[in-house]
């Protein structure tokens, strides 16, 4: 017999449908997957509002970087230090 592949998606909607599947509490379940309920509440509040496709992945990656400087400040900083600017080719 071979082995399924199962993604992520299919993973985290077994976790879902399992309590009422099985009757065993959500705590149970979440201590027998090694997930906080905290996550398991994640998942279920996604799967509510988009159905399967908010239990896909998601970009960790900031979406604003309020620590960067402005362009015009890095410049002139460089400018001062006799460095080269990010992302433009050294000189010499």
């Amino acid at each position: 017999m071979a082995l399924r592949v199962v993604s992520m998606e299919e993973l985290k909607l077994q976790v879902l449908f399992e309590p009422e599947r099985t009757g065993n509490s959500i705590a149970e379940v979440c201590r027998r997957h090694g997930i906080s309920r905290e996550t398991y509440y994640v998942y279920r509040r996604r799967y509510l509002a988009e159905g399967a496709a908010g239990l896909s992945a998601r970009s960790r990656r900031p979406r604003a970087s309020p620590a960067q400087i402005d362009p015009a400040l890095e410049a002139a900083i460089c400018e001062l230090r006799r460095l080269p600017l990010r992302g433009t080719p050294d000189p010499g």
